[in-house]
């Protein structure tokens, strides 16, 4: 058993870290900023640190550079846990400090796994019988202007910690060899925070998707949640979603269309679509602005008529999943650049989350087994 300190300023994200480790047997701690883990790393002196790094107070990298600069701490490993938009700007910070791994926001859980249990030589998981902690009930009532409040300041705790950055990595480049490369991490984290605050009112939607979704575990509710929020936030007409199971629909959700109108055979029609297709097949995200006539003669005839189509797939590093797709933004303007980025990122999380109920499932049923296994033993 290891003791493993999760350091993150987001109460999700440590919940999250918190339940999926749980069912190792590992003794868990957590921290909300780097000030409080430095205080307990020197009282509980963890085996592992998991550690984010734009945090109010104290940030990741700073709480790594105490940790380095205490002999009796310098040889605790640390995994920097850090949001995708500042994977490359983490590596280059962690190779700086000496932190050799790193995981991003969302991270496949299997990934998290395996790099916790490298770290700390353990060849296989023991997932130990025990439920997993409840999630917090979510207030569905709960006033957005509350909300866009809190992330308000959460965008600007982001801003002081930028600033902090910038600070540390003056500081930095009278040491480092790495001048250059930490200057240019800098000007990178500065312009992250431009685009954050040009993007702050669909990223506050997202947020409230992503805490609305986290405490849903039936399949179809998240699916339904996600298309319609979604919808909203990318401020198209329609918002399509199938979840494959072979060649076949597993689950099918319409946003914006009447699914009244669908007969039980329309949704296989869509696998027939050029564009579904040509979706399924992309590597990346498909962007159609006035599609043509051939294009739009392939969707049922349940659909209304679109003119411009923006698809994703549903896929995560071990699995195709299915596809999600908008048509038509509410200005009749067409998809640009950042639609299709707010698109990748939704098509990421879902997916995500999606293998996260697999996962969570295969867990409940390892833990009933034990547990059944356990009774026999007694018996």
């Amino acid at each position: 058993m290891a003791t493993i300190l999760i350091v993150d300023d987001r109460e999700i994200c440590r919940d999250f870290l918190m339940t999926l480790l749980g069912y190792g047997p590992h003794h868990l701690l957590q921290a909300s900023d780097g000030l409080e883990a430095l205080n307990m790393i020197n009282s509980e002196h963890p085996e592992l640190i998991i550690t984010d790094i734009l945090m109010p107070t104290m940030n990741g990298y700073e709480l790594v550079q105490k940790i380095k600069a205490d002999p009796q701490l310098a040889k605790i490993p640390v995994i920097f846990y850090t949001a995708s938009f500042l994977l490359d700007e983490a590596k280059l910070l962690a190779d700086t400090c000496d932190v050799k791994h790193v995981l991003f926001k969302p991270s496949d859980p299997q990934l998290i796994l395996d790099t916790v249990n490298g770290v700390l030589g353990i060849t296989e998981p023991n997932l130990k019988a025990k439920k997993p902690p409840k999630s917090k009930p979510i207030d569905k009532h709960e006033k957005l202007s509350s909300k866009n409040r809190h992330f308000s300041n959460y965008f600007s705790e982001i801003e002081k910690t930028g600033e902090a950055f910038t600070a540390v990595i003056k500081e930095t480049l009278r040491q480092s060899t790495k001048d250059e490369q930490l200057l240019n991490v800098h000007e990178q984290l500065s312009q992250t925070f431009k685009q954050l605050s040009n993007v702050s009112n669909q990223l506050v939607a997202l947020c409230e998707l992503n805490m609305n979704m986290i405490s849903e575990r039936r399949p179809k509710h998240i699916l339904r949640l996600f298309c319609e929020s979604a919808r909203n936030i990318v401020g198209s007409k329609y918002c399509v979603l199938g979840i494959l199971e072979k060649t076949k629909l597993k689950h099918f959700i319409v946003s914006g269309i009447d699914d009244k109108d669908f007969t039980g055979k329309a949704d296989i029609a869509f696998l027939e679509c050029g564009l579904i297709k040509r979706v399924l097949s992309a590597n990346d995200i498909l962007c159609v602005n006035n599609i043509s006539e051939k294009d739009k003669a392939e969707f049922p005839s349940v659909h209304s008529v679109i003119n411009h189509f923006l698809g994703a797939r549903l896929i995560t590093s071990n699995h195709l999943y299915g596809f999600v797709y908008f048509a038509d933004k509410n200005d009749n303007a067409e998809f640009e650049e950042i639609d299709c980025l707010i698109t990748n990122t939704l098509a990421t999380e879902i997916a995500m989350l999606y293998e996260n109920i697999d996962l969570y499932d295969t867990m409940q049923r390892h833990a009933a087994k034990l547990q059944i296994s356990s009774k026999k033993a007694d018996a």
